[in-house]
């Protein structure tokens, strides 16, 4: 039963959530969590995907640094639907993003982990309101090929 674990390799200096997150993927990798996981059947390597969510560039490299140190599977971008969200989330345009993501994506790829896409604020944006799914597709297919 493949499964997927992630966490967050944001600024840990301004979120604090994001202040556990390499512990957390240590952890997830350490022999007693190994063993935990045998114990109910589970191959902790080959079964958990641990997968890093990332928004800027520093997050990636932080990322590929973790995967070199056999804690990260894959790495996963994220992208909001709402221009205004995502500059407050990203401190960048959707446009100066895109051309990071793609030299995040290049990156990753040198690194040999395999780099996922997600829009959010799909269903509405906590800053500007609705938003509209035309737009989400547009990211999309745009961003994420």
């Amino acid at each position: 039963m493949p499964g997927t674990g992630s966490d967050q390799s944001g600024k840990s200096e301004s979120h604090a959530q994001f202040k556990d997150a390499d512990e957390v993927m240590k952890a997830m990798r350490s022999d007693e969590f190994k063993k935990r996981c045998a114990r109910a059947g589970i191959d902790a390597v080959k079964d958990i995907t641990l997968t890093c969510v990332t928004i800027r560039e520093a997050a990636v490299d932080r990322a590929i640094e973790m995967r070199k140190n056999g804690f990260v599977r894959q790495d996963l971008m994220m992208v909001s639907t709402d221009p205004e969200h995502h500059f407050a989330n990203s401190g960048t345009t959707l446009t100066q993003y895109w051309r990071e993501a793609e030299r995040c994506i290049k990156k990753a790829r040198d690194a040999g982990m395999k780099m996922c896409g997600t829009v959010s604020t799909i269903w509405g944006s906590p800053i500007s309101g609705a938003t509209k799914m035309e737009d989400a597709v547009e990211l999309q297919n745009d961003g994420f090929r």
